[in-house]
């Protein structure tokens, strides 16, 4: 399987975990433009409602807010997020595994 499947597996499994009404952390990186792109996706078709993210660069930020994510930060949240998008793909032995964690921000 060529690496960007993994990348978008591992960011549609991330989607799984998020819920109405919850502010997320939207990590950063390749996999984490994927599942922002998702997150939007469920927005727009009213899977998800009253989400907010909390972009963590200018990248995500700028691809939240063309998705149509409405966008928080720590400074108005510090501390209420649910969950932060942490995807990655890791290669050992010529096999990839995916992993993809969301998790508590305090537990992380």
């Amino acid at each position: 399987m060529q690496p960007g499947l993994f990348k978008l597996r591992a960011a549609l499994h991330g989607l799984t975990f998020i819920q109405s009404g919850m502010i997320v952390g939207l990590g950063a990186g390749s996999t984490a433009i994927l599942a922002v792109r998702g997150l939007g996706e469920k927005l727009a078709q009213g899977e998800l409602r009253d989400i907010r993210g909390i972009p963590c660069s200018r990248q995500i930020e700028a691809e939240a807010r063309r998705v149509g994510i409405p966008l928080t930060t720590l400074e108005d949240d510090p501390v209420n997020h649910d969950i932060t998008f942490q995807l990655d793909i890791y290669a050992d032995d010529g096999y990839h595994t995916v992993e993809s964690f969301l998790g508590d921000p305090d537990n992380s």
